[in-house]
């Protein structure tokens, strides 16, 4: 749950002063330490016994932390266009797989995996030579064309028409990230503390479609059954839209309370539901936690379980479809909400 990729910042130190994100960089740190490669390195370094023909990249966040260790494949700058945590699996698993002592483990890895590697121009007979070979070969220059289906990823490198490298593997968080799911689930909350909520964004017409009446709405679509939805409503008023929030338009103003992005300065009482039969409870503004969601590349989808004269109670399902997971939170708060909304919380549960 960015980064473009879902960063944890925690506290595994593995070797000498180098500190991981999560307990696979750790490891593969501790690996390379044994080749004198990680006392206070930061970016690139071309290590021999493992890549001789290409350099290991190392990059750490604001605060030191290494949150990524790979052969360096793909161009920065084109990375930072586009950025994919793709970009970061592949490096990142390709240095995997040539830490592995010999053909054997490799294969098993990719096997238990379900990842699938293969090459028009060099052989895999021999695993670990091909390998090294298809790293030499690669050139920061080279075309790169990433592709889903049936939940699975299909990344083609290709030099010219010369198929450099194809690996598919499967559309799943752990694979992707190298984050556990424990990992995942505890990341949560120290990512929000440190996540910085951005202006709300002005609404372009462009985007609107007509609904009823005054209101116009944007982003329609659903999940699972049409009643859990990411549209978000809006009243054009003086030229301008606004986001709806009013007991007159209920339904619409639920669906924008987490939906739309928009901040009415209301207080979200979280009680997370994590492995082992544990809770984190924390207090959030509520515009801060969807904005960090959406931020995260999760499409957020509202439905209403019930309503009655006080107490309104839902679902919000926050989607990341590029990695393969989802957010449940499930909410009740007051009817009062939308004409005092500083004045009432929006009582969420949480199922990473």
């Amino acid at each position: 749950m960015g980064i473009v990729i879902l960063l944890c910042i925690s506290s595994l130190e593995m070797h000498a002063q180098v500190t991981c994100s999560n307990k696979l960089l750790s490891d593969i740190v501790e690996q390379l330490s044994a080749f004198q490669a990680t006392d206070h390195w930061v970016g690139e370094k071309v290590i021999p016994g493992i890549s001789p023909h290409k350099p290991i990249v190392m990059e750490r966040n604001s605060k030191g932390v290494v949150h990524h260790v790979g052969i360096k494949f793909f161009n920065r700058a084109v990375m930072d266009k586009h950025p994919s945590p793709i970009y970061y699996f592949i490096e990142r698993y390709f240095l995997e797989l040539l830490l592995l002592p010999g053909q054997e483990e490799i294969a098993n890895k990719l096997k238990m995996e379900r990842v699938h590697i293969s090459s028009e121009v060099y052989s895999l007979v021999a695993l670990k030579k091909g390998l090294q070979d298809i790293v030499a070969a690669v050139q920061e220059d080279f075309s790169v064309y990433i592709t889903s289906n049936n939940n699975r990823y299909s990344a083609s490198c290709l030099n010219g028409n010369r198929l450099l490298v194809k690996i598919s593997f499967p559309v799943r968080n752990e694979l992707i990230t190298g984050f556990t799911k424990l990992e995942a689930e505890n990341s949560i909350y120290p990512s929000l503390l440190l996540y910085k909520q951005p202006k709300q964004k002005a609404i372009h017409q462009e985007y609107l479609t007509p609904y009823k009446d005054n209101l116009y709405c944007a982003n329609e679509d659903s999940y699972v059954t049409d009643d859990i939805v990411s549209t978000s409503y809006y009243l054009k008023k003086d030229g301008t839209y606004r986001p709806v929030f009013t007991s007159a338009h209920l339904e619409e103003s639920v669906y924008n309370l987490f939906n739309s992005g928009a901040d009415w300065g209301i207080t979200a009482e979280v009680v997370q539901d994590l492995y082992g039969g544990k809770k984190n409870a924390f207090e959030i503004p509520l515009a801060k936690l969807t904005h960090f969601m959406q931020d995260n590349q999760c499409t957020l989808y509202t439905g209403i379980r019930k309503y009655d004269k006080k107490v309104i109670e839902g679902i919000v399902v926050a989607v990341n479809t590029e990695l393969g997971y989802q957010h449940i939170m499930v909410f009740t708060f007051d009817k009062g909400i939308f004409e005092q909304p500083k004045s009432h919380q929006v009582q969420i549960k949480m199922y990473s």
